[in-house]
């Protein structure tokens, strides 16, 4: 029986599962990182700390009880004082020389694999002519995992060194293990650990981290249909008579940015007249989307795929988090609450500071914070905006050490953009205070706080962020097959049409 021509033009979906064998191995990974690595090296810490601190407390103690001369006293204090500064220093430079050595494993264990690749192939029966495709796509997960073990315990171990950890995490053993071994950290409040997380909750995590993996496995669908594999086509591109008036529009822009055409007392700022302008020049490319003649600009192209690619790594990196979050939630039979991983960064955040520094991965957020901006500011007495630019380059260098581990497949030329990337978005998040504070007027600002919703302006800096993103972050990424291993370990939809 022949099949009718409309029959023939129904697409036809296929459903990819995801890989069992690929979730076997990241949680094989991730449980090894945490029970080989971070538990045996926070039980060494611990009773380092507390050593120390015994020891510190005995001196004291025995120059308090001590009934001598007063000149005697004097030198008793400062010989007490030289050897709790010695004591001191001999355990930040073995903490040092820890977080070092944590931090070496992972690259190094990286290196030694990726060197013997065809034993472990000959091993597994798999197939292939040389690191790149030796291994499954799932396989990028492994170097992942592990470079957020190397950074997490770096930091935390630089952390117990100069004593920059929660007040309370070191009251008991179990606590101070939950607080270094646990990615996002246990709750602490004036000293305390926080509980029982309510059931409302821990449904609600549940709830989103369904949510998380649906948008995950629609944004991957999706990209299978486009032709490179790894973004979303534009199905738009612009007519000829658009691309020459928009060239005289181009040359109209400079005198449309000065407040020509428009009346000073319309505009309070030349700021405000930049912003009118910029908005005006993508209207008008957006405008053009209905028609298709010839493509569309590069940059607009790469915008767009800088925004799904922002997206994507928006909700992979939460739902690692979450999937932390929630095993944490098991193992303490929700008898202790956790820090949340992000907080809606994408669709809540109305600038740049609030995403970046309150919304955007709470958990390497605090880290930083604790590690290199309190710091800064309290112990050298740097000004914020200092503070805050060292901050972003100590997460460029955290990011070029975590590329070169679960990235380390691709070509050498990508180092030091990621670094590039994090610096910018500390440059623009400083010109956007700037901006708000010297430029927007006070009847503006009341303004948009109470008339423009809060999703529009986070969709404004992520698509400010994203050009940024695609062209300094995500090449890397995409090069050592980030989408790849994500199409594994994620259930796809890949439709087509019947021949």
């Amino acid at each position: 029986m022949e099949s009718s021509p409309s029959a023939e033009l129904l697409p036809v979906c296929h459903w990819s599962p995801p890989s069992l064998e690929g979730w076997t191995f990241a949680v094989v990974v991730h449980a090894g990182c945490c029970i080989l690595g971070s538990l045996p090296l926070g039980l060494i810490l611990y009773p380092l700390r507390q050593r120390h601190a015994t020891i510190a407390a005995t001196s004291a103690t025995s120059g308090s009880s001590s009934k001598v001369t007063t000149r005697q006293e004097t030198w008793i204090m400062n010989d007490q004082q030289q050897q709790q500064q010695q004591q001191r220093r001999r355990r930040q430079v073995l903490c040092v020389i820890l977080a070092v050595g944590a931090a070496a494993v992972p690259p190094l264990l990286v290196y030694a694999v990726s060197s013997s690749s065809s034993t472990y192939s000959s091993w597994f029966g798999w197939e292939g002519n040389n690191h790149h495709n030796v291994f499954p796509a799932y396989f990028w997960m492994g170097p992942f995992l592990l470079s957020t073990f190397g950074f997490s315990t770096f930091f935390k171990t630089i952390n117990v060194a100069f004593g920059q950890y929660p007040l309370g995490a070191d009251s008991t053993l179990l606590s101070w293990l939950l607080w270094f071994v646990l990615l996002p950290e246990p709750r602490y409040v004036q000293g305390q650990l926080q509980g029982p997380a309510s059931w409302m909750s821990i449904q609600n995590m549940i709830i989103v981290f369904v949510f998380k993996i649906l948008g995950i496995s629609l944004l991957l669908s999706l990209m299978l249909q486009s032709d490179s594999g790894d973004t979303i086509d534009l199905p738009f591109s612009l007519p000829e008579w658009f691309v020459q008036v928009h060239n005289v529009y181009l040359w109209l822009f400079p005198l449309l940015a000065g407040g020509i055409f428009l009346p000073k007392t319309l505009l309070s700022s030349i700021g405000n007249m930049m912003a009118l302008a910029m908005m005006l020049s993508v209207l008008h490319q957006l405008l053009a989307f209905a028609y298709s003649d010839i493509p569309l600009p590069t940059w607009l192209v790469t915008i767009w795929n800088g925004y799904v690619h922002l997206w994507l790594l928006y909700l992979f990196a939460s739902f690692c988090l979450d999937f932390s979050l929630l095993t944490n939630v098991t193992l303490t039979a929700g008898r202790i609450q956790f820090e949340a991983g992000f907080d809606n960064p994408l669709v809540a955040s109305r600038s740049l500071r609030e995403a970046w520094g309150l919304r955007w991965n709470k958990s390497v957020g605090t880290l930083l914070k604790r590690t290199v901006y309190i710091p800064a500011r309290h112990h050298h007495g740097w000004n914020a905006v200092a503070a805050t630019l060292a901050t972003f380059l100590a997460s460029g260098l955290l990011h070029e050490y975590n590329f070169s581990i679960h990235n380390h497949t691709v070509s050498s030329d990508y180092y030091g953009k990621v670094t590039i990337f994090f610096v910018l978005m500390g440059f623009l998040m400083m010109a956007e205070q700037v901006v708000y504070t010297k430029f927007v007027p006070p009847s503006w600002k009341s303004w948009m706080q109470q008339n423009v919703p809060t999703v529009l302006i986070s969709l404004v800096w992520c698509l400010l962020a994203s050009s940024p993103l695609e062209q300094f972050f995500m090449p890397s990424w995409l090069e050592a097959g980030w989408v790849k291993a994500l199409m594994e370990l994620f259930p796809t939809f890949q439709c087509g049409k019947m021949l």
